[in-house]
């Protein structure tokens, strides 16, 4: 009986291969002879306006081609941020610091203004210039350490979300049913339509999103980095003015060549008193050390920003999950980058106690 009802379904069984084999070999046949006529005809400039008019061209002319998910790329530019994150938290310390020590430089100012020196109403006018700049630069410090901040949980929380998406398909491609779609489905029909397919193709976007928030970030960084050297530039002229206007002070220049800082050397020669001395001079080598940190975090966020434009561009055209690689290397790749990030926090968590 078992036999009588298998031969009953043998023939049908037989009919439905064979129409699936030669749709399989008709379509195969009908994309390569399309491809082929497709390149022929539209790459002659006589003939190409014509099938243009009705669509026949703009799949070979306006189809890039696709590229592999670059995790590789993608960690260099999230450690590069982490280093930007390290020392915009550096900034927001010395931020602190110069907020504890902004008090001295209104005594100094309050000094000069009771001396007798004779460019006193300029010095301190200077001196007013640095108190006014100095208040909005603690600020900016901070603020901009915390908008790097944001970007870096970000990141972090798009990384961890891919290595979920790659476990699962990590999971889904060892599964027998996915070995079986793929011997008896070439074209890739069926798959297309499987949990694996949209996995991947959620990785795709989530690696497009991961790394626009890094490009689009980016940009505001720049302008707040600015903002910031502006204020130093600020900073830097009030210094090397009050520099200028005590030179040929008899008074200002009776002291030990072996101080650097101008705004100590004034207090000294106002006062010989030594409260004030060690805390401008700390606050002198503050600014310097404010600059060389947004200095550094320029040259990166441009660095950055050269690097990943022309990358995410390209990306977000037509991507695929290069199957020649193991997930594990992209998996690898992306780890490194979380513990780079997660890194730069505890070294800047270090410094700061």
């Amino acid at each position: 009986m078992v036999r009588s009802a298998f031969s009953g379904i043998r023939y049908p069984l037989q009919f439905i291969l064979v129409v699936y084999l030669m749709m399989y070999i008709w379509l195969s046949a009908f994309t390569g002879l399309y491809g082929h006529l497709a390149a022929i005809v539209c790459n002659q400039p006589v003939l190409s306006y014509v099938p243009q008019a009705y669509g026949f061209c703009n799949d070979s002319v306006q189809t890039p081609p696709s590229v592999p998910l670059n995790f590789t790329q993608s960690a260099e530019a999230q450690e590069q941020l982490g280093m930007v994150f390290r020392k915009a938290g550096e900034g927001a310390n010395l931020a602190f610091q110069i907020k504890s020590n902004q008090h001295a430089v209104r005594d100094l100012a309050m000094r000069v203004r009771l001396s007798e020196l004779e460019n006193r109403e300029a010095i301190t006018q200077q001196l007013g210039q640095i108190i006014s700049t100095s208040k909005p630069l603690v600020r900016k410090l901070s603020k901009f350490s915390a908008k790097v901040n944001t970007v870096r949980n970000t990141v972090i929380a798009r990384d961890n979300y891919a290595l979920k998406t790659l476990s699962s398909i990590q999971e889904l491609r060892r599964s027998p049913l996915i070995n079986v779609l793929t011997l008896i489905d070439p074209f890739g029909l069926l798959l297309s339509r499987t949990v694996l397919a949209a996995d991947e193709a959620e990785l795709r976007r989530s690696f497009v999103q991961t790394v626009e928030s890094i490009v689009e970030s980016i940009p505001n960084l720049v302008k707040n980095a600015e903002g910031l050297l502006q204020d130093l530039d600020i900073l830097e002229e009030a210094h090397n003015a009050i520099a200028d206007l005590t030179q040929h002070s008899k008074k200002a220049n009776d002291l030990s060549a072996q101080q650097r800082d101008i705004l100590t050397r004034l207090w000294d020669s106002l006062t010989g008193e030594d409260a004030n001395s060690p805390l401008l001079k700390d606050l002198t080598e503050y600014y310097e050390q404010a600059r060389d940190v947004v200095d550094v975090v320029m040259v990166t966020l441009r660095n950055v920003q050269d690097n990943m434009e022309e990358f995410r561009d390209v990306h977000k055209k037509q991507v695929f999950v290069d199957s020649g690689t193991p997930l594990e290397v992209h998996m690898g790749e992306i780890r490194r980058a979380v513990d780079s990030l997660n890194q730069q926090m505890s070294t800047l968590d270090r410094r700061q106690t």
